[in-house]
């Protein structure tokens, strides 16, 4: 249940003294039973921003990130990569077992070795690697300072990060799902090659996974450079083979970035969640 759209979540303020009887503040917790309306398969990206009345829960990055909190931050780059990740556990992409994985300065993630490429193009693609276009761009993170420009990524087995994973992909299907690993890569406040300090996006991937099943959750947010302009760049998922992956939006004007934060399949602002292990 919820009292926010955001399933287990619920907010209540406890700073004011209230002028009500106290039996009339807090509204009754809902039932903790899950919904049996919500269809079982993901609805695709909208084509337009919802309206103001129906927007959704407003996004703010699904897991905490930093190197508090263990992420491995990769170093200043032009179309670089991070370290080799090795995963805790096999993860299933497209029927292919993966058992590592890179966070690339671009966007993306790949899994058979880093990955440079900076102009995108639509998904699947032939003899390219598996990858994960998270948001495909052109991007350069040799300037910046402590705090912004940043390549983050981790493992995790940590409970918080997986139960938070799963409630995502719960408000998504309606199903059930306990993942018992994770891979978390944020991209914070990167900056467009030939770009500035005031032309910054943020955005994150979270690979939710257990023996059978693996979720992306992709989630946006502070895209600003398209508040000036807007370049082509391509979030989706390709394959060994290239006949299962597929685009899920091209991102190529202003619109197209407002639609994208706006936008959600399972309930949270500029968040999606995609079903990519199996092969349809």
């Amino acid at each position: 249940g919820t009292n926010c759209g955001i399933s287990g979540t619920y907010a209540f303020l406890v700073s004011k003294v209230p002028s009500l009887e106290p039996s009339s503040v807090l509204s009754e917790i809902p039932s903790l039973a899950p919904s049996q309306s919500i269809a079982p398969t993901l609805s695709p990206l909208p084509t337009q921003a919802p309206s103001s009345s129906a927007m959704p829960t407003p996004f703010v990055l699904l897991l905490p990130f930093g190197e508090e909190v263990g992420d491995i931050t990769t170093p200043p780059t032009l179309d670089g990569s991070s370290i080799r990740f090795l995963l805790p556990i096999p993860m299933i992409f497209f029927g292919e077992s993966i058992t590592q994985g890179y966070q690339n300065a671009n966007g993306h993630l790949s899994f058979d070795s880093d990955y440079s490429k900076y102009v995108s193009t639509v998904l699947p693609l032939q003899l390219e690697p598996p990858l994960v276009a998270v948001y495909w761009a052109d991007t350069d993170t040799r300037s910046g300072g402590s705090d912004w420009n940043k390549l983050y990524a981790r493992n995790s087995t940590d409970w918080s990060d997986l139960d938070r994973a799963a409630s995502v992909v719960r408000a998504a299907t309606g199903g059930d799902f306990e993942p018992t690993a994770a891979f978390v890569a944020t991209w914070y406040w990167v900056m467009k090659t030939g770009g500035s300090s005031s032309s910054l996006y943020t955005f994150q991937v979270v690979l939710a996974f257990d023996e059978q099943q693996t979720w992306a959750i992709l989630g946006y947010n502070e895209l600003d450079y398209f508040s000036s302009s807007a370049s082509s760049s391509v979030i989706g998922f390709n394959d060994r083979d290239a006949m299962y992956g597929f685009t899920v939006k091209e991102i190529d004007s202003v619109s197209d970035m407002e639609v994208l934060v706006e936008g959600t399949n399972c309930g949270i602002s500029g968040t999606y969640a995609f079903l990519v292990s199996k092969v349809p």
